[in-house]
């Protein structure tokens, strides 16, 4: 479950280049997060409405904000039509599936860019 779950953040990059009204909505952002999926740390570099994912956990690698969930919540979000209590962040952390931590001014500044990045494996999986 984790390593499908992975890969489909992994698709993350690719899909957003095919975004054109996503990237121009995140032109001017530039912000260093973590995404954790399961045991998985995916660390995030986002500028100008480009994406790159490492691997990590890598040490001394600075973030302003995390989120972590187990792996099977992260794929029963990005499924094409998700269940409800799984299709939005925040229902996630209130039941307690997801981690929202860290500097939250970026995230909450620009909710929808991040909302919509974080959900494009949907449109993949349909």
């Amino acid at each position: 479950m984790e390593d499908s779950a992975v890969a489909q953040a992994k698709a993350i990059p690719s899909l957003l280049a095919h975004a054109p009204n996503l990237q121009r909505r995140g032109a001017g952002l530039r912000c260093s997060f973590l995404l954790q999926i399961g045991e998985t740390h995916l660390h995030a570099d986002l500028a100008d409405a480009r994406l790159e994912l490492t691997p990590g956990p890598l040490l001394m690698r600075s973030w302003r904000f995390a989120l972590r969930g187990d792996a099977q919540a992260w794929s029963a979000f990005w499924e094409a039509e998700p269940a409800p209590g799984f299709h939005d962040i925040f229902a996630l952390t209130k039941a307690q599936r997801f981690v929202l931590e860290g500097d939250l001014h970026p995230f909450m500044s620009s909710l929808l860019f991040f909302k919509d990045l974080l959900a494009l494996p949907r449109a993949a999986s349909s």
